[in-house]
């Protein structure tokens, strides 16, 4: 009987000793265009290098943060940090190239690249 145990007691040790060895899988990316939690304070809009400035028609405070690719060309806003835009006046649906936007601020008028085709216009104030 004694026998018995010693066994069990050992075959659940290694149990216990093979799972805490087990390398569960790493979580995938986050996909690209993943909205971030907006910065609300003076401090950490400085430290986060943006400018803390009234924005919109409201005219309510918020940071303004200049995009990495600010001006590139896309013909997506899956291309873009933020979005792929293109002026007003392009709003047909043949292919067109538009301009990452230049800042996180939503404001303005203006179309939306998708797939190479610009939505239709848009402002945001």
């Amino acid at each position: 009987m004694k026998k018995l145990l010693i066994t069990i007691a050992t075959i659940i040790s290694l149990l216990f000793l093979l799972t805490a060895c087990y390398n569960t899988p790493k979580a995938p990316d986050a996909p690209k265009n993943t909205p971030k939690a907006p910065i609300t304070s003076l401090v950490d809009c400085t430290t986060a290098g943006g400018e803390w400035k009234k924005v919109g028609l409201a005219g309510n405070l918020a940071c303004v943060l200049k995009t990495k690719d600010a001006g590139k060309s896309c013909t997506d806003s899956s291309q873009c940090e933020e979005r792929c835009l293109a002026g007003i006046d392009q709003t047909d649906t043949t292919k067109v190239v538009g301009q990452c936007q230049a800042t996180n601020q939503p404001f303005g008028c203006f179309a939306e690249i998708k797939d190479g085709v610009a939505e239709p216009a848009l402002c945001i104030d």
